[in-house]
């Protein structure tokens, strides 16, 4: 999934983003930066929006661990 697409389901508010996954606004606004939610956190959400919002490996950085995928 598309950091746009989950700003457009949370209505633009990354603190309600923030709030759904239990982390900080801080956090948030660094998946904002890359333009890339980790995978693990796109599960999260799919599970969250009962499949609204789709899970996308393709999608990913590993912002969490600052690792690219397919580097570690």
């Amino acid at each position: 999934m598309q950091f746009q697409e989950v700003m457009a389901y949370y209505d633009y508010k990354m603190i309600r983003i923030a709030k759904a996954l239990r982390v900080t606004r801080k956090t948030v606004n660094l998946w904002k930066e890359k333009n890339s939610i980790p995978f693990t956190r796109q599960c999260e959400l799919q599970i969250i929006t009962d499949n609204k919002l789709i899970a996308n490996r393709e999608d990913e950085n590993d912002t969490e661990n600052n690792v690219q995928p397919g580097t570690a």
